[in-house]
């Protein structure tokens, strides 16, 4: 009975572990250590991936095109009827053609990481909660139906119409960000606005006729910036000479490209036409970063979990095979077969344990490394930490319970015979 209970795999006649299976035991429990610390850095940056998928861009970028049009410095800087009139002919060709649901012009376009002019703004009279006299804001001047064409909803007062142009009213539509910072208690519409830095000589106030949604600019991660929209069309600055037009289309690049070239040769043949794109590629494009990291450090993580979970079952395989006779001793003294798979089990799950333990207390010290690269997902996020928990756990079972199916299966007879 006591020899049952002397500790399994023991090198010495004196019963104490020998230095090479501490040092082994080490490197494997360092092993897993590494393994848990990769798979929760992988698993953090796989939901985060996960939420930039889904996360609410505040328009709908399916379907949608995008050609950039640059008007040339030398003939059209501060000639606003070339301007306009340059910029009006390609859009009613493109609106017109077959094929194009809606189409708008706008200076710079959803997920932009200039999200528009930036300038300033003045109010009359200022608003209650306004913090300074000027705050920063951003100018995405529009033409057509951009909010339709785009799918942003206007959230309260209206959208641009036909009356807005040369000549009229100017009118402003701000984002719901703008409205919440300066009229956090009472509605915008009807307050009047003006840019500061954009334009030259006194201010052109515009009145706010509505309030847009918020769209996702620079990144996927932050918020929209500061945001006020004007139509092209009232002349507000003479520096407008590019942009973007914009199309719901099922068109494919090359055809929708061919339209707008055609648009540009009618307009003016020497405009070149510049990048076209697609809201979803642009989207995918600043998906490709957070993709990058995750299957980088993923494939990481599942080459240290392999290691390791090879390197428990590897010493406890090596350690039933040296100690065969000692276990036929076992069993001649009455030992079980289930005391034997139990033995050789506590060891691989005692070394799982070790290495869980010192990987989760290393991610909790090394999280905040990575708090940066994460969106709408903690840094010690239980979800994760859980399921790295339970997949290390299920591989340290298969791993240890194989040496301890073949040490139950010892028989007696035979480990004795091999003295």
């Amino acid at each position: 009975v006591m020899s049952m209970a002397v500790p399994f795999m023991r090198t010495g006649r004196g019963g104490s572990p020998s230095a090479s299976r501490r040092l082994m035991d080490s490197v494997v429990g360092f092993e897993v250590a590494l393994a848990v610390l990769l798979l929760i850095g992988a698993g953090l940056l796989l939901r985060t991936f996960d939420r930039l998928q889904s996360v609410r861009l505040g328009f709908d970028p399916h379907r949608i095109q995008m050609a950039a049009i640059t008007l040339p410095e030398s003939r059209y800087l501060d000639k606003i009827p070339e301007q306009t009139a340059a910029f009006r002919q390609v859009l009613d060709y493109v609106a017109a053609a077959n094929g194009i649901e809606s189409a708008s012009y706008v200076l710079t376009p959803p997920l932009d990481p200039r999200g528009g002019a930036g300038g300033g703004i003045i109010f009359a009279p200022s608003p209650q909660a306004m913090p300074v006299q000027s705050p920063g804001a951003r100018a995405r001047l529009v033409m057509g139906d951009y909010f339709g064409t785009i799918g942003t909803a206007i959230t309260e007062g209206r959208a641009f119409g036909s009356e807005d142009r040369e000549g009229t009213m100017p009118v402003a539509i701000i984002n719901e960000r703008f409205a919440r910072e300066f009229w956090p208690t009472k509605s915008p519409i009807g307050a009047q606005v003006a840019w500061v830095g954009w334009t030259q000589g006194p201010p052109v106030w515009m009145t706010i006729v509505g309030v847009s949604r918020d769209i996702k600019g620079a990144t996927l991660q932050g918020r929209d910036f500061r945001t006020l929209y004007a139509p092209y069309e009232q002349h507000i600055a003479g520096w407008q000479r590019w942009g973007s037009i914009v199309a719901k289309t099922r068109m494919t690049q090359a055809a929708f490209g061919d339209v707008v070239k055609e648009g540009l040769r009618r307009a003016d043949p020497t405009v070149p036409l510049g990048q076209l794109e697609t809201l979803e590629s642009r989207r995918d494009a600043m998906l490709g970063p957070q993709r990058l990291n995750a299957i980088a450090i993923g494939l990481f993580a599942l080459i240290a979990f392999i290691v390791a979970f090879q390197g428990i079952y590897a010493i406890l395989a090596r350690s039933v095979g040296d100690q065969r006779r000692e276990l036929g001793i076992r069993l001649a003294l009455g030992a079980t077969p289930g005391s034997l798979l139990n033995l050789v089990m506590q060891r691989g799950l005692k070394l799982t344990l070790a290495g869980l333990l010192l990987g989760v207390f290393a991610s909790i010290l090394l999280g905040r490394m990575l708090e940066s690269l994460l969106f709408e997902v903690r840094a010690f996020d239980p979800v994760t930490f859980a399921a790295v928990a339970a997949v290390v756990g299920l591989a340290a079972i298969l791993s240890s319970y194989l040496p301890g199916r073949d040490a139950s299966r010892t028989e007696p007879a035979t480990a004795l015979r091999q003295e």
